[in-house]
């Protein structure tokens, strides 16, 4: 016979108390299970997500000193009233509701339940930090098949029991298909392919920029050419190519060598990105507006390379690229320490005469993005991220010490629980330690 709300309520309010009498999860993880699968069954009665913020309400109750009818019935009405909220909000796409939420620094543990999906390692990074670099599609796209393949545990267990050979794995070769961001989950020196770019040793030097043929701009590019009148003399254009760029914002300090130009708007820039251990060659293609207005800032350095830039594109009825070495003739090369940069690669004939993604580290500027603005922005974004990788660790302890009791000797628990790593297990035992001297483990 099933229960009635009511007594779903004081069942939950009683497990919940004896399962602080035994000492907290730590004590007693089946009843903790219990507990959880009583607070989604709650607020599935109501269609509630189990969010956070709904499960504050029955949090409220469990901290009562003693259940009462009048504290059931104003958690009722507390549940009540977020049902109809819930029911008579705006109807939003999931891509709506992800936009919004990231853009109010919602919580992975409120919006990732409201789209139906778990608040699992791979979905709060996704949520928390992947969207911060990619488009939201993206992240929807992958969190569906995430939810399609059904693969929490398994891919759990490759991060947790194969850290460093999950690439041989039959289940990594099984997902990695239909999972685009699995190596940056599974591990964490990949998420530098998110906002840094790779070093590929392999490319001893690459074409001058001004030789690379066919670019592909994105398709409001490909809109504005289209609106110029046709020539009957002209020579046939190319099918247009539908060509979606994958943007990336580079955060390294780049330093500009030289600035070649001709005729036309565009102006190249050769130059290095300024890794710790060794500096990364690097071309990009600018607008001469964008580029122009990003020197500006620089103070006086900035304004007499502007001065030699002009007077060269004056004196030059350009008939051959103008190469301006910035250290020759300027005395220092300029780096870039106001901004970050938006980029994306463009497309090029590859050897078989259809376009493919350029390979070398060429790329088209998309926006100059002002650094202190973009970092303040990101402060709570990354702090957001962080409180929910604390809360995963701690949640690892507690997985740990319910493996000892049920009998499994330090080393099988440490496996078991994904901590044989001795730091990550220190980390998750301190912020334990931590939570048990009554402080919440987060950043402010």
């Amino acid at each position: 016979m099933s229960l009635t709300v009511e007594e779903m309520l004081r069942l939950y309010y009683n497990k919940y108390k004896e399962l602080e009498r035994k000492g907290g999860p730590e004590k007693d993880g089946d009843l903790f299970e219990e507990v959880i699968g009583l607070e989604e069954g709650i607020l599935e009665k109501f269609g509630l997500p189990a969010s956070n913020t709904n499960k504050e309400i029955l949090w409220k109750l469990s901290r009562k000193k003693k259940i009462s009818d009048k504290s059931i019935d104003l958690t009722l009405l507390q549940l009540k009233a977020a049902a109809e909220k819930h029911l008579y909000a705006p109807v939003l796409t999931d891509l709506e509701q992800l936009q919004k939420a990231k853009a109010q620094n919602r919580s992975a543990f409120d919006i990732l339940p409201e789209l139906g999906h778990p608040t699992h390692e791979y979905t709060i990074l996704l949520y928390d930090t992947i969207l911060d670099y990619v488009s939201p599609k993206l992240v929807l796209a992958e969190l569906s098949a995430l939810k399609r393949l059904d693969c929490y545990g398994e891919i759990a267990t490759l991060k947790n029991q194969y850290p460093r050979t999950f690439r041989k794995t039959k289940v990594y070769k099984q997902h990695k298909p239909y999972l685009k961001f699995l190596d940056i989950y599974l591990d964490p020196l990949n998420i530098d392919l998110l906002y840094n770019l790779g070093h590929d040793e392999t490319i001893v030097g690459y074409p001058h920029p001004l030789v690379y043929a066919a670019i592909a701009m994105p398709p409001e590019f490909e809109e504005r050419e289209d609106n110029r009148q046709a020539n009957l003399f002209d020579s046939v254009r190319p099918e247009a190519i539908e060509f979606n760029p994958e943007y990336i914002t580079l955060i390294d300090l780049i330093v500009i060598e030289e600035i070649i130009f001709s005729e036309d708007s565009a102006v190249t820039v050769v130059g290095h990105i300024a890794h710790a251990h060794y500096p990364q060659p690097i071309t990009l293609g600018f607008e001469f507006d964008a580029l122009t207005s990003l020197i500006q800032d620089y103070g006086s350095h900035g304004q007499y390379i502007l001065s030699y830039f002009n007077k060269q594109r004056q004196l030059n009825l350009i008939d051959s690229p103008t190469i301006i070495s910035l250290k020759d003739k300027t005395g220092s090369n300029l780096g870039l320490n106001k901004h970050y940069l938006k980029v994306y690669k463009p497309l090029t004939l590859g050897p078989s005469g259809k376009p493919e993604v350029m390979k070398e580290a060429f790329y088209i500027v998309d926006e100059v993005i002002d650094r202190a603005r973009y970092d303040q922005e990101q402060i709570p974004k990354l702090k957001c991220s962080l409180n929910g990788a604390f809360h995963h660790m701690l949640q690892h302890y507690y997985f740990y010490l319910n493996a000892l009791l049920k009998g499994m000797n330090d080393a099988e628990a440490r496996k078991k629980s994904g901590l044989e790593d001795n730091t990550r297990f220190e980390v998750s035992r301190l912020l334990y330690m931590l939570y048990k001297h009554g402080e919440t483990p987060e950043m402010r």
